[in-house]
């Protein structure tokens, strides 16, 4: 069985981070246990989109922009604020040609409980898509009230910077496979 990359590691190889950030994010990370990828974000070393795409890659799960595809309020009913609170994740679409298939938007780490336990909620087969933190706590908010204040900064422009430039790998993945099904 091998081995998932770390993310660390990840953002190294993308060249989002250097060797010297990776190392003061580990000591935080030890220090006070906050996940790698909100550090690298709230210090400043890299955006969000970097985080996101070496999730994305560490997970093998697909990655989604909700300011593309939103949380549709219209199938909150199929996630319930408890479960969407408890495990971090929204409702965006039906597919299928009988709306069999919910799919949704679920902060890493995305365990694969939290998609059977949202399967059986919703009677329905579950797509699932990695989205930033503070984009599933926002749709969160929107869809059943504001209840905590995000931690995180929503993009390099809320760290006083020009936005960097997203990685290559980056692109094609929060279109990757996602169209939805016509209304």
């Amino acid at each position: 069985m091998t081995q998932r990359p770390v993310l660390g590691d990840l953002l190294l190889r993308m060249k989002a981070i250097d060797e010297l950030q990776l190392r003061a994010m580990l000591g935080h990370q030890k220090r006070w246990g906050i996940p790698l990828g909100r550090i690298a974000v709230e210090n400043g070393f890299c955006s969000w989109k970097h985080v996101l795409c070496a999730l994305s890659i560490q997970t093998g799960m697909p990655a989604v922009d909700l300011d593309r595809f939103p949380a549709d309020p219209k199938l909150a009913h199929l996630v319930g604020e408890k479960l969407a609170r408890r495990h971090r994740v929204v409702p965006i679409a039906l597919q299928g040609a009988r709306g069999e298939t919910l799919v949704v938007a679920i902060a890493a780490p995305a365990p694969l409980s939290a998609l059977d336990e949202l399967a059986i909620v919703s009677r329905k087969k579950v797509k699932a898509y990695l989205a930033a933190d503070h984009a599933i706590d926002q749709a969160i908010a929107t869809l059943w009230g504001d209840q905590r204040i995000p931690l995180a900064a929503q993009n390099d422009a809320d760290l006083g910077r020009p936005p960097a430039e997203p990685p290559r790998a980056l692109a094609p993945l929060h279109e990757q496979e996602f169209e939805l099904d016509a209304a």
